[in-house]
């Protein structure tokens, strides 16, 4: 989202592409490095359907989780890893 700041013809296209695609009762999901209150540079218009949304901070997985994760795509893509 943060990449949209300062671009008002960008803008104008998100703005009209989120509202139909809400209108559609589409699930979207959009990532920032700041909550969009935070973010300068875009419209007040987009800023509000951007915070009536359900903000989710997401974190580092832990080590155990990360590992998990890697042993998983491995055996979907049929490669060894070695417990190590």
């Amino acid at each position: 989202i943060h990449e949209l700041k300062n671009r008002s013809g960008t803008q104008n296209a998100f703005f009209d592409v989120f509202n139909e695609l809400m209108a559609r009762e589409k699930q979207l999901v959009f990532t920032s490095d700041k909550p969009p209150k935070e973010i300068e540079g875009i419209e007040d218009r987009i800023r509000s359907r951007l915070a009536s949304a359900l903000p989710v901070e997401v974190q580092q997985p832990d080590l155990e989780t990360r590992i998990a994760i890697l042993k998983k795509k491995a055996v979907e893509r049929d490669i060894y890893l070695s417990p190590d």
